[in-house]
């Protein structure tokens, strides 16, 4: 779930130099009913699939790549012969991956995706899943703060649907899934990511933990607005952000999450006594859990749709917000 320390652990991931983990970027669900079924990827195609990829406003404003890198990222795969294969050529292109003989493993990060974990396991069916996981009070501090979201209660139970649907993974794929704690990250950095170094089977590499070098730089490249949402980015892992919620939540948001997350909270070890309900969280709690039904039915709508349906809803809000994002 968004907040979770996702963005951090990508980092530490990306620094490895058998490894690229590109920024968050819709565009697998973007171009999926558009070229899923492409059998033959010829020069027209190809062609066709970076012009339709530019209009995935995160690869466009937040990967900072080229269409001549895409295309030589393009070449030096050839020959496409899958969707699968496609959108690993565009993962590639991020910091010229593709010019490293010695890549190992490529990586995608992007929340949304732990709502399409089987369409995922169809294009990579040996996909390696790392399940990021923070103290649900972590998650909607910074939620509240960063995304100004304003129903706690929805929070809780969104934090709870998307942690226990990934945590179904390890039953399915347990040679595949890692569960990995935020907390844990943050307080013992070196050892938690030896431990996912051994599950992804690649050799740790000191460069993982100074992948602040690397964020700094990319970073200066991005707009006031980016910088300030990963601005722990900037800064060294500090144990004590953990803890933030604890000042930063009002009692009311705290026990509205608590009472959201209970059960599913104290299943990953996250203990702690599930709060009396008040009337009113009472009332609220239906309303926010339809929200959220009716805000999950409208995504997976929105990625069954034609391709140039979303491509009209991308581009009517590049018009309203692309200039926020302009350095």
């Amino acid at each position: 779930m968004g907040r979770s320390g996702t963005t951090l652990l990508q980092s530490i991931l990306d620094a490895h130099p058998e490894v690229v983990a590109p920024p968050e970027s819709y565009f697998m669900l973007h171009l999926y009913t558009k070229y899923r079924r492409q059998k033959k990827w010829n020069d027209q195609v190809i062609t066709s699939f970076i012009g339709d990829l530019y209009t995935d406003r995160q690869f466009r404003l937040f990967w900072k790549v080229d269409r001549e890198e895409v295309e030589a990222s393009f070449r030096a795969v050839a020959p496409i012969r899958s969707y699968a294969q496609a959108c690993n050529a565009v993962r590639l292109c991020f910091n010229k991956a593709y010019e490293n003989g010695n890549l190992s493993l490529i990586g995608d990060k992007k929340p949304v995706h732990t709502d399409f974990p089987h369409l995922i396991f169809k294009l990579y069916p040996d996909a390696k899943v790392v399940h990021m996981i923070r103290d649900p009070r972590g998650t909607a501090n910074g939620q509240i703060k960063t995304f100004k979201r304003k129903d706690a209660i929805a929070i809780g139970l969104r934090w709870s649907d998307v942690n226990r649907n990934v945590g179904k993974l390890k039953a399915q794929y347990p040679n595949q899934y890692h569960l990995l704690k935020y907390e844990s990250l943050i307080e013992n950095p070196e050892e938690t990511v030896r431990t996912l170094c051994d599950f992804l089977e690649i050799p740790f590499s000191d460069s993982m933990l100074q992948y602040r070098e690397q964020v700094i730089q990319r970073y200066d490249e991005q707009s006031a607005l980016i910088r300030e949402k990963h601005s722990s980015l900037l800064k060294p892992i500090d144990p004590a952000i953990a803890e933030k919620w604890k000042t930063s939540l009002t009692k009311e948001q705290i026990k509205c999450v608590e009472y959201a997350s209970f059960n599913v909270a104290n299943e990953f070890g996250y203990r702690f006594e599930r709060p009396k309900p008040t009337i009113l969280m009472r009332l609220k709690a239906p309303i926010s859990r339809l929200k959220l039904t009716v805000g999950f039915s409208i995504i997976k709508l929105f990625f069954a749709l034609p391709f140039w349906v979303r491509r009209f809803v991308f581009n009517m809000r590049s018009r309203n917000t692309d200039h926020k994002y302009q350095k």
